[in-house]
């Protein structure tokens, strides 16, 4: 089945080579959430806590969006 989704996948596969899975930030700020911490606070663990503004802004971006739309889709009267 791996020739059918990924056929260079498999050419690697087949050529021996250990796939090594990247780094992911946001797998990793999930992992923190789990333990308890909040956005803030694991944003300063990883020495990014001048982004916690960004991340702020576009949460609120996302959620003035989700809300928008949700309200469209309402047709009850």
């Amino acid at each position: 089945m791996l020739y059918e989704f990924c056929p260079a996948a498999a050419h690697w596969w087949h050529s021996g080579v250990d796939p090594v899975l990247p780094y992911d930030m946001v797998w990793k700020m999930m992992e923190m959430r789990a333990t308890g911490m909040n956005m803030r606070e694991a944003l300063e663990s990883l020495n990014l806590g001048g982004l916690a503004a960004n991340v702020a802004n576009y949460i609120g971006q996302v959620d003035a969006y989700r809300n928008h739309h949700l309200k469209e889709k309402d047709c009850s009267p």
